[in-house]
């Protein structure tokens, strides 16, 4: 890429918190795979995807109470599968797939793991009168 391309990769890495460890990691060059890399698929910096991701399904199976991989809630299931998934992924199987359309599939399945998380905990449904007066 160009000078420019290398200030907008390093643009996006400061709004993350992220140059200053990306740096320390990677000594060469910034570069749009390793930049990529380093805020998707990096498993201990804490604001990666897959960093945040793990820590969520590991908070979810500390508030259900039960061991890791039981499945005893919709929401383990969603969680569980893209968590998997990005443990297998690879950089060059994201820039293949296109960055642009990996994010918006992404978005997506976060949103529906949302969605189920909400369903489990947070979607309090109404008693009914009936069964309120037996």
């Amino acid at each position: 890429g160009t000078p420019l391309d290398e200030v907008q990769w390093m643009a996006l890495l400061k709004s993350a918190s992220a140059y200053e460890m990306y740096r320390k990691r990677q000594q060469h060059r910034i570069t749009p795979n390793g930049v990529v890399e380093f805020l998707i698929l990096d498993r201990e910096f804490p604001r990666s995807i897959q960093y945040c991701l793990s820590a969520t399904e590991r908070s979810l199976y500390q508030i259900i109470g039960v061991t890791q991989g039981m499945k005893k809630h919709p929401v383990e299931k969603v969680l569980g599968r893209l968590c998997s998934e990005l443990d297998y992924l690879t950089i060059e199987e994201i820039i293949q797939t296109g960055l642009h359309e990996f994010l918006d599939n992404l978005q997506t399945i976060i949103n529906q793991t949302g969605e189920k998380i909400f369903e489990t905990f947070f979607d309090i449904q109404p008693i009914e009168a009936q069964r309120l007066n037996n």
